[in-house]
């Protein structure tokens, strides 16, 4: 490790003190799920994808037959416990002017989760290179396509607990 260090500079302006905390925002972009805009978070906090039952049904109304049962996972948000009652795979397309990209992803169903969004976990963010950046732009590239930046939407909020 270096002994040389130096102070990173500031993207955006600084924030009164206390007041950071203010200034964050998800990693929210529009995808296709079934010929369907859907909002979904590119999530680098979680280590896998998931969604509720309530809002697949919005887009899968017959996701049941395509479910995988999975026994012994055990998952927690915050503090409540979540109710895993399989994984689904599900094509998602992430539309964009010079054309569009399709990954496979694969979801835990969650029971209780009462999330409005699809989350994808850093399982499949590694498994196609999927990178976000957070400066000036916010924006996410697939494959390490510079060339290809694909929206994220920070105005769009979603609630962080529930």
């Amino acid at each position: 490790m270096s002994k040389h260090t130096t102070d990173a500079r500031l993207l955006l302006t600084r924030p009164s003190k206390g007041k950071a905390h203010r200034v964050g925002h998800q990693n929210i972009t529009t995808a296709i799920i079934k010929d369907t805009e859907v909002k979904l978070l590119l999530d680098t906090g979680a280590t896998c994808s998931v969604v509720g039952s309530k809002y697949l049904s919005k887009f899968l109304p017959d996701w049941k037959k395509s479910l995988i049962i999975c026994t012994n996972m055990n998952f927690s948000r915050c503090v409540a416990a979540l109710l895993p009652l399989g994984v689904i795979s599900i094509p998602v397309i992430f539309p964009h002017a010079l054309g569009n990209v399709r990954i496979l992803a694969e979801f835990v169903v969650m029971e209780n989760m009462k999330s409005q969004y699809f989350v994808l976990g850093t399982e499949f963010l590694s498994l196609y290179g999927i990178n976000v950046y957070n400066g000036r732009e916010n924006y996410f590239t697939i494959n390490d396509n510079q060339h290809k930046k694909f929206a994220i939407h920070p105005k769009n909020t979603i609630m962080a607990m529930e």
